[in-house]
C-alpha cells in the first residue's frame, strides 16, 4: 500500500472528525489510553513533518489560483495569510529591559518579599499554579 492511501481512511470534514474521535473515546478501556496517547503523538509528528515538507509546494500551487487570497477546492477553502514577525534584539534598550524583567522574575520566583533598590518598593513573590500533564517520547 502506498503511504498517501493511508491518509485516504482518515476522516476530512469537520462532523467525520468529530464523529470519529467521539467513537474513539467511547471505545478507549483503560491501560489503552496511554498506547493511545503514544501513538496520537507520533501522528502529530508525522503530520507536522509532512506540512514542514509540503510547505514551498503548497506556496506554488496556491499562486496557480490567480493571486486569490482564498479560493475553495472540492468544498474546503483555502486561505493565503502573510504573518509579520517583529525582531528586536538589535535594539540595546530593549535587550537591558528584557535582561531586566528576566532578573526581576527569578526574585520574585525565589518566594519571598525583597525591595526594589531603586524605589523601595516591597515586591512579593510571583503567585504559581500548577498544572498536570504527561510528555511522550518515542521510540526512535
Amino acid at each position: 500500500m502506498e503511504a498517501l492511501s493511508y491518509l485516504t481512511v482518515l476522516p476530512e470534514t469537520q462532523s467525520e472528525i468529530k464523529n470519529f474521535a467521539d467513537q474513539v473515546l467511547s471505545e478507549i478501556q483503560i491501560r489503552e489510553a496511554l498506547p493511545l496517547l503514544a501513538r496520537l503523538t507520533a501522528m502529530e509528528k508525522l503530520v507536522k513533518a509532512i506540512k514542514d515538507g509540503l510547505k514551498d509546494q503548497l506556496m506554488e500551487e496556491a499562486s496557480l489560483y490567480g493571486g486569490e487570497k482564498s479560493f475553495e477546492i472540492d468544498g474546503v477553502r483555502f486561505t493565503k495569510t502573510e504573518r509579520k514577525t517583529y525582531h528586536y534584539q538589535h535594539c540595546e534598550k530593549w535587550r537591558k529591559l528584557n535582561e531586566e524583567i528576566e532578573a526581576l522574575e527569578k526574585m520574585m520566583q525565589a518566594g519571598k518579599d525583597f525591595a526594589d533598590p531603586e524605589t523601595g518598593e516591597i515586591i512579593t513573590p510571583a503567585n504559581v499554579s500548577f498544572s498536570e500533564s504527561i510528555s511522550v517520547t518515542l521510540k526512535k
